[in-house]
């Protein structure tokens, strides 16, 4: 279903991830007030998925959640919210992984940054209940990503200092 036969290889097919990433959204957005289950039904059903996912086809709809991280709007603002609460939700140290690695990687390009993008990465950093600085893979790295924050991601710079 996600992989697709391209002369004799397998490839992972983006375009499922991508619906399946707009399509979870496109329903939590159709709720009311009064079905506020519906949208937390709709995170569960993406938890799963991802925890079911193999390493490679996780990081393809991870990667399909980050794209839908631009300009200030509700759709940017569910999948920042999305984001955070799997980083934070699932236990895995690989996913959280995956998640900081698209982040930082998105962030290493030249500007303009979406807003989104930046705001998500913000709050992983500051907010202390993420504890992004403690996590293994972090530690593991500080010294690659003490590097990176004072060269391209300088703007970030203050919050990591303040947080560590």
């Amino acid at each position: 279903m996600s992989e697709e036969n391209i002369n004799g290889q397998k490839r992972i097919n983006s375009s499922i991830f991508n619906a399946v990433a707009l399509y979870i959204q496109n329903c939590a957005h159709q709720t009311n007030s009064k079905q506020k289950s519906l949208q937390k039904e709709c995170y569960e059903i993406l938890k799963q998925i991802i925890q079911q996912l193999t390493p490679e086809t996780r990081m393809c709809l991870l990667n399909s959640i980050v794209n839908e991280l631009r300009y200030i709007n509700s759709h940017t603002y569910f999948y920042s919210w999305m984001v955070l609460y799997l980083y934070n939700d699932i236990a895995e140290e690989s996913v959280q992984e995956q998640i900081t690695r698209i982040l930082i990687e998105r962030l290493q390009t030249h500007e303009p940054h979406p807003w989104g993008l930046c705001i998500t990465f913000r709050e992983l950093l500051q907010n202390p209940k993420y504890g992004f600085a403690k996590k293994s893979f972090v530690v593991r790295n500080q010294a690659t990503i003490e590097q990176l924050m004072q060269t391209k991601l300088a703007k970030f710079n203050s919050i990591w200092v303040n947080n560590k």
